[in-house]
């Protein structure tokens, strides 16, 4: 089982609702249905399945930051070299989150397109 696999099971990415799924499962549908004209749809991908884990684990642990949050602190995940992230890891900390063992479940675009295409 892959990367992409696990995660899927882990984080229960199946329930999805339809309209959010890909063809063969829930990446290849999405992949299909909506990024797969744009010219950095893989990443695009990526960043949709990194914050729906995202959104996953603050689920979890009863995080429920509005949407503008989420992709906010989203970006402070990808963005190494960004002041914020002290700040969101002693935020996340006060709700028993670990920044260091989320930012760790982030998935690369390779992984995904290993997931898609092996």
């Amino acid at each position: 089982m892959c990367e992409v696999d696990e995660l899927i099971e882990e984080y229960n990415v199946e329930d999805v609702p339809p309209e959010d799924l890909l063809v063969g499962g829930p990446l290849a549908k999405k992949w299909v249905t909506t990024f797969a004209k744009e010219p950095n749809g893989m990443e695009e991908l990526t960043d949709w399945f990194n914050r729906y884990i995202l959104r996953e684990i603050y689920n979890d642990h009863d995080r429920t930051p509005p949407d503008i949050h989420l992709e906010r602190e989203y970006q402070v995940y990808r963005n190494e070299e960004s002041i914020q992230r002290h700040e969101l890891a002693a935020d996340l900390e006060g709700d028993g989150i670990n920044f260091e063992e989320v930012a760790d479940v982030f998935v690369s675009p390779e992984t995904v397109h290993n997931h898609l295409w092996n």
